[in-house]
């Protein structure tokens, strides 16, 4: 794994991986030996011996992890995993030793993967959700929530018959009360979900000492509120479509109440725990209708009538729908800044770490969430049914509005649309949201629902113009996906990053370290030139590393450094470093981890590259 460039970021357990090294991978093979490796010793009767083994277990494990960034983000490598033999070998690790890695690999490989979806059997869900109440690490159970979730929803849509599955397994096991009672304490008891969500959001802000209640990840993936959120997503997927049956399931953990509540509080949530409730949302209230089942229709509009049926909740739906198109242009911002900031070429690398991670949480839920809610909305009539609503609430008891005071009402929703498709139409241009195949779904699927639906209420909704520069735009999107321009844009990403970090952040970095170092190391000339040969080797290499898991380890080093000075002088440079008793001993343990610790990580560094 460390030879293919990926290493943990310092914040948010983000990874990056380079393309062109799982490229190689793959014409190489390699991932066909790791393969027999494990099929070898996991098949084999030999496997009760090993599991008693950790050296052997740890070998495993690395196989497992191997086959993960081999496969992560790259549809090629899924497929050369997606064979029936390799999928049952995986699917044989679930609730073993093995299962924690099992399921990591099976998340990345059935996503968006039909073909894969259709090789794992519906009763392997029971096994898994049997997995997720029993007693183990929050970060675990998330990760066995991921699993139902994709298994949920293949890249072809939602599955009508898995959800079904999902919604008779989780009743079935409720007839035992011990996992009833773990389920619903994870559900958060079915009342007032998201005011305990936020609750618990912002017990963990204060337990991390962070004073921005708008910061829109969740600050500690192992948490209740973690696995509640993943859940509530879960049941958002089971609930999409009109299936009378999982939605009246799903309506118990998102009522009606919860719906309005949602809209009062919208422009205050952080993303990460807007996203879920916005999806079951969606899933129960505005899903797609099958036209072909007259009842299922009526239970739509029955559901809008009963969530929207005053002017308050009215207001606040209508506010939460400009929020939408406001986080479009957001998104826009942020495509623009980071284009700027390697334009000009900054090297505040923590501030682009940032960025980018921002990017990549607003991005999936405006793609992933936002714009399958708003194709819906205008897909299956709930936009002009809402509209005749606000127009009933606003002339109650009154003759027949007149075409002008019809016009008054209508003007806050034709507003909001236009924002909405000026913003789709800006975001189609940008290659960081065209390169991912889900996200260029998103849009074109929202551009059909916009031509299809181009007037509200008699009203013209989209100009001409604007019909035309859509039409361009999708043919545009179609052309990509059938050419594969997604590979290019994401060889092109790459290329732009690794100039950014070779030519800019780097050397920066760098020239600060080596500075730093070579006062301590002032007297140490072999290890003066360890420094200069590491330095010579991260700018020369052709496979340069995920840098910022550097920047941690120079920074470690740097910090044993300091504090032992701090020490050795009984006064602390690091307000945050907190005196030891014995302080003598304190300052010779950070000197042995700077001297000893410091260099042998600094030749590890050398030796990788």
């Amino acid at each position: 794994s460390d030879q293919i460039g990926i290493t943990p970021t310092y914040e948010h357990n983000s990874f990056d991986v380079w393309p062109t090294n799982q490229e190689l991978l793959r014409r190489k093979k390699v991932h066909i030996v790791v393969l027999n490796l494990l099929d070898t010793k996991c098949n084999s009767k030999q496997y009760e011996t090993i599991q008693q083994d950790d050296n052997k277990m740890k070998v495993i494990r690395r196989c497992y992890e191997f086959l993960y960034y081999f496969i992560l983000d790259h549809e090629k490598n899924s497929m050369s995993l997606t064979k029936k033999n390799f999928i049952k070998l995986f699917i044989s690790h679930i609730g073993s030793a093995l299962h924690a890695e099992a399921m990591q690999l099976l998340v990345e490989l059935v996503k968006d993967n039909d073909e894969a979806n259709n090789m794992i059997k519906d009763q392997y869900l029971t096994e898994v959700l049997k997995q997720l109440m029993k007693p183990k690490e929050d970060i675990l159970k998330v990760q066995d929530v991921e699993f139902l979730k994709v298994m949920t929803e293949s890249d072809l849509g939602v599955q009508a018959d898995r959800q079904k599955a999902m919604v008779d397994t989780l009743k079935t096991l409720m007839a035992n009360p011990d996992f009833e009672s773990e389920w619903n304490r994870y559900i958060l008891e079915k009342t007032n979900t998201l005011e305990r969500q936020m609750e618990l959001h912002r017990k963990l802000l204060k337990k991390n000492g962070i004073d921005d209640e708008e910061i829109d990840y969740c600050v500690d993936s192992n948490s209740l509120l973690n696995v509640n959120l993943h859940l509530i997503d879960l049941l958002g997927l089971i609930s999409k479509g009109r299936n009378p049956v999982t939605e009246e399931f799903c309506r118990s953990y998102f009522t009606e109440t919860d719906a309005k509540t949602f809209f009062a509080h919208a422009p205050k949530l952080p993303l990460y725990i807007k996203g879920p409730n916005l999806r079951i949302l969606h899933g129960i209230y505005f899903s797609e209708v099958d036209t072909k089942k007259k009842s299922q229709v009526a239970i739509s509009s029955t559901n809008v009538h009963a969530m929207v049926a005053s002017q308050d909740v009215l207001d606040n739906f209508i506010a939460t729908l400009s929020l939408m198109r406001d986080e479009m242009q957001e998104l826009t911002s942020v495509y623009i800044r980071r284009q700027e900031f390697l334009r000009r070429g900054e090297r505040n690398f923590r501030e682009f770490d940032r960025m980018i991670n921002h990017e990549k949480t607003l991005a999936n839920y405006v793609f992933e969430i936002v714009f399958p809610f708003l194709t819906d909305l205008l897909h299956e009539g709930h936009m002009d049914e809402i509209v005749r609503l606000c127009i009933a609430l606003k002339f109650d008891g009154q003759e027949d509005p007149t075409e002008e005071e019809r016009q008054q009402v209508l003007e806050p929703f034709l507003k909001v649309i236009e924002g909405w498709v000026r913003g789709a139409l800006r975001l189609s241009q940008f290659p960081q949201a065209t390169a991912k195949e889900a996200y260029r779904d998103g849009i074109l699927d929202f551009f059909e629902a916009i031509a299809s639906h181009a007037q509200l209420e008699d009203t013209t909704v989209i100009s001409n113009e604007k019909l035309i520069q859509i039409e361009k735009a999708r043919k545009k999107l179609k052309h990509m996906e059938h050419e594969g321009g997604n590979e290019d844009i994401e060889l092109q990403n790459e290329a732009n990053l690794r100039n950014f970090i070779k030519n800019e952040a780097l050397p920066m970095i760098l020239q600060v370290f080596h500075r730093e170092i070579e006062r301590a190391f002032c007297r140490d000339k072999a290890s003066r030139r360890d420094i200069d040969k590491l330095q010579q080797e991260l700018m020369n290499a052709e496979i340069l590393p995920e840098f910022l898991a550097y920047v941690n380890v120079f920074e470690s080093i740097l910090g044993d450094y300091r504090k032992f000075k701090a020490l050795q002088g009984r006064k602390s440079i690091d307000q945050d470093f907190a005196y030891d008793e014995n302080i003598e001993d304190t300052a010779a343990r950070h000197y042995r981890m700077f001297t000893e610790g410091g260099g042998r990580i600094l030749k590890n560094v050398i030796k990788i590259l």
